[in-house]
């Protein structure tokens, strides 16, 4: 299944597998369709995973990483008749629940691990940001060179809390050094 085919299903289901190797869980960050920062995690499981559970249609549609994740081979798109068989089997709802528990405990270990006022910081964080700036700088894909050029492109629309949160995931001494020039007249 390609992403065309996706754009054209009338089901707003998306499954996906997760083709990493070596094995990995997929992690990335979406903007969903109605605007809000959804941290989406993909296990590596043989059964297909239905990330639209996670995030809608529209907003995997948008996002730069998802199609390039589909386009790389990191994910592979499942046609919703074939992740269902998979998913109907005895086989296949052992190994989803199995995942799904897996999934549950590494979650609420990571809630625990963080205090709600943080958790509550990162989630207004995520709303004042522009979705343009958390898909770049999420963007695994992207050299710091080509995020330095993305950014330079929406320059003028950069706010303030964009230029500290581009400056705190900033890998790259150049990329931080142009962004804190620009911190200045955004004030």
């Amino acid at each position: 299944m390609r992403i065309n085919d996706l754009e054209t299903s009338k089901s707003g289901r998306v499954f996906v597998y997760n083709k990493t190797d070596p094995i990995g869980t997929v992690c990335m960050t979406i903007v969903s369709g109605e605007g809000v920062s959804v941290a989406l995690r993909i296990p590596k499981t043989w059964v297909p995973v239905e990330i639209s559970e996670q995030v809608d249609k529209q907003g995997l549609l948008k996002s730069h990483s998802f199609r390039q994740a589909v386009f790389n081979g990191t994910l592979d798109l499942v046609p919703v008749d074939d992740a269902l068989e998979v998913l109907e089997s005895k086989e296949g709802r052992s190994e989803y629940n199995s995942m799904r528990e897996r999934m549950r405990i590494i979650a609420s270990g990571a809630t625990q691990a963080t205090s709600s006022n943080e958790v509550e910081d990162a989630q207004e964080e995520a709303q004042r940001l522009s979705p343009q700036v958390i898909e770049i700088m999420e963007n695994d894909t992207l050299t710091d060179e080509s995020r330095y050029n993305s950014l330079r492109t929406i320059e003028a629309q950069l706010s303030v809390d964009d230029c500290k949160y581009i400056a705190r995931k900033a890998s790259h001494a150049n990329l931080r050094k142009y962004v804190e020039g620009l911190s200045p007249k955004k004030k």
